[in-house]
C-alpha cells in the first residue's frame, strides 16, 4: 500500500534523529537559532537541585523559558514539580526524571449527596451536592488540570518541535487528582516534528499519560506508559467490584467537575455523569504521520477495594481527524479497559497500520474500530483475554483488513482475585456491529476483508465471529474453535 511505503520512507528519515549522545542531533536542531546543534545546558545552571526533595518548579520553569536556545540536560537526576510546567517554544529535554508533588485538594466538602443511575453519557445531573458560589478555587482548578509538561505554542498558527530522550514522568501518588479531559503527564499541542525516545510515564491521577494533538511527523520509540491509576474524588462512592457490577460496568455514576457555563450549567461544581474512561494511557488526536515503534502500555485502571482493576482506562486511543499512523515492532499492551481504540470524528481516521502487536487482558475490547475509520489494516497481532470481544468493528467504517490475527481467551480477564468473566451476554472473537452513516441510507461497516483469523475462544466465548449487519464482508482462511455457542462463520 502507498501509505505503508510513505510511512517507511518517513521512518528511515526520522530514524536519524534518535542518536542523541551529548548534544542534540543537527537534523533535530534545524529549528533552533544558529547553524549548529543547540548547546547542551545542565538544569543546575538554572538553579535546579535535582535532589528529588526540593521544589524545582521555579528553576525548571526558568530553564524551559529558554527551551528554544538550549538542549536541557537533567543529568539523570530526579526533579520535584508542583503543578504544571508550561513550554511555548521548541523543546529539547534529555536525561531527566520529573516527579509530580502537587498539593492534594480535599473535595469531600463539595460532595455530599447520592448520584442516581445514569445511562446517557451526554447527561449531567445534580447529585444534591452543595452549590458552588462564584468561581472554583484556584487550588481546585490546579488540582483538576495538572499537566506535568504542557508543550503548546502561544500562537497555534506557529508549530513548534519537540525532542525528548530518556525522560521519565511520574504523575504522583494521588489517584483522585486530575480530570478526564484536562490533566496529563505530557501534553503536546500543535507540534511539527515530535521525536520521543525512551520516554516513560507512570503514576496516579485521572487524565492522559501522553496526549498529542494537532501535530504531525511524530515518532515514538520505546515509549513506556505503565501503572496509571485513578479513583473517584474524595467524598464520592468508593469502588467495589460488586457495587460497580450491580450498576453496570459501563453505566456506573461518578462525579466530574463542571465550570459555570459548561454543559449549559449556571453554576459550577461536581455533577453526576455516567462513567467514561477516566484515563487514557496514550491519546493521539487530530494528528498525521505518526509512528509507534516498540511501545509498552500496561496496567492502566482504577483502584477498587479488591485492588487494581483495568477499568475505564484505555491503552492507546486515536481520535479526531487523523491519518497515516503506524504501530510496529514489539508493541505490547496489557491490562487496560480497551487495548487500542480508534474513534474517528469529523473527517475520520484514515490509513492506520497495526502490525505485530500483542494485546492482553482488555476488560472490554482488545481492538475497537468505530465511528469513521477507513483504509486501515490490523495484521500479525495476538489478542488474549478480552472481556467482550477481541476485535470489534462498528459504525461508518470502510475498506479495512484484518489479516493473520490470533484471538484467544474471549470473555476472561485477569483480576487480583484470579481470572473471571465480568460481563453478561455474548462474548465474541471478532464482532462486526451494524451502524448507519448519518444522513444516508448506507449500511456500515463496508468492505471488511478478513484473512487468516484464528479464534480459540475458551469457556466464555459464544461466537468466534459475528456479523450483525455489515456489508461487503469477505472472509478467507480462518479457523474458529472452542466457542460454546457457535464457531460458525455466519
Amino acid at each position: 500500500m502507498k501509505s505503508v511505503q510513505r510511512t517507511r520512507l518517513m521512518l528511515s528519515t526520522l530514524g536519524l534523529l534518535s542518536c542523541l549522545t551529548t548534544v542534540m542531533p543537527s537534523a533535530a536542531a534545524a529549528a533552533y537559532p544558529g547553524d549548529g546543534p543547540a548547546p547542551l545546558r545542565s538544569l543546575k545552571q538554572f538553579g535546579a537541585r535535582g535532589d528529588g526533595v526540593s521544589d524545582d518548579t521555579p528553576a525548571l520553569q526558568k530553564a524551559l523559558g529558554q527551551s528554544d536556545q538550549f538542549c536541557l540536560d537533567g543529568e539523570g537526576l530526579t526533579y520535584s514539580v508542583n503543578g504544571t510546567l508550561r513550554i511555548t517554544k521548541n523543546l529539547c529535554l534529555v536525561n531527566i526524571r520529573l516527579e509530580q508533588r502537587q498539593v492534594p485538594y480535599d473535595t469531600s466538602a463539595m460532595i455530599k449527596g447520592d448520584c442516581p443511575a445514569i445511562s446517557d453519557p451526554a447527561i449531567v445531573v445534580s447529585c444534591g451536592d452543595p452549590a458552588l458560589v462564584g468561581d472554583a478555587p484556584a487550588e481546585l482548578q490546579a488540582y483538576l488540570n495538572v499537566r506535568t509538561l504542557l508543550v503548546r505554542p502561544d500562537d497555534v498558527r506557529r508549530d513548534i518541535s519537540v525532542f525528548m530522550d530518556k525522560v521519565v514522568i511520574d504523575k504522583g501518588n494521588d489517584p483522585r487528582s486530575g480530570s478526564r479531559t484536562d490533566a496529563a503527564g505530557i501534553w503536546i499541542d500543535h507540534a511539527k516534528g515530535v521525536v520521543l525516545t525512551d520516554v516513560e510515564i507512570t503514576g496516579a491521577g485521572k487524565g492522559y499519560g501522553l496526549f498529542i494533538s494537532a501535530s504531525s511527523d511524530v515518532t515514538l520509540t520505546r515509549l513506556n506508559v505503565h501503572d496509571l491509576t485513578w479513583a473517584p474524588y474524595a467524598g464520592d462512592a468508593d469502588l467495589t467490584m460488586a457495587g460497580v457490577a450491580a450498576s453496570g460496568w459501563n453505566t456506573f455514576p461518578i462525579r466530574e467537575f463542571r465550570y459555570a457555563g459548561q454543559d449549559g450549567l449556571t453554576q459550577g461544581g461536581f455533577k453526576g455523569v455516567r462513567v467514561q474512561e477516566q484515563i487514557s494511557c496514550v491519546t493521539i488526536a487530530s494528528s498525521n504521520h505518526v509512528v509507534f515503534r516498540d511501545a509498552t502500555i500496561e496496567r492502566c485502571g482504577a483502584e477498587f477495594a479488591e485492588g487494581f482493576i483495568p477499568w475505564q482506562a484505555d491503552g492507546l486511543t486515536v481520535g479526531g481527524t487523523s491519518s497515516d499512523l503506524t504501530i510496529e515492532g514489539d508493541t505490547r499492551i496489557a491490562s487496560t479497559w480497551e487495548g487500542i481504540d480508534l474513534i474517528g470524528g469529523n473527517d475520520g481516521i484514515d490509513q492506520v497500520h497495526i502490525r505485530g502487536a500483542t494485546i492482553s487482558d482488555s476488560f472490554s475490547f482488545g481492538v475497537k474500530w468505530g465511528y469513521k475509520v477507513s483504509n486501515s489494516i490490523l495484521e500479525d497481532t495476538n489478542i488474549t483475554n478480552a472481556g467482550l470481544a477481541g476485535v470489534v468493528i462498528y459504525g461508518p467504517v470502510r475498506s479495512v483488513a484484518v489479516n493473520d490475527v490470533r484471538i484467544s481467551g474471549i470473555g476472561s480477564v485477569n483480576f487480583p482475585t484470579g481470572v473471571s468473566s465480568p460481563w453478561d451476554g455474548n462474548k465474541v472473537g471478532l464482532l462486526i456491529a451494524a451502524g448507519a452513516n448519518p444522513g444516508t441510507r448506507e449500511t456500515y461497516p463496508q468492505g471488511v476483508e478478513i484473512d487468516g483469523l484464528s479464534v480459540n475462544g475458551g469457556p466464555h466465548c459464544h461466537r468466534g465471529y459475528l456479523n450483525e449487519g455489515g456489508s461487503q464482508i469477505r472472509i478467507a482462511g480462518s479457523r474458529l474453535t472452542n466457542c460454546n455457542f457457535s464457531s460458525k462463520l455466519d
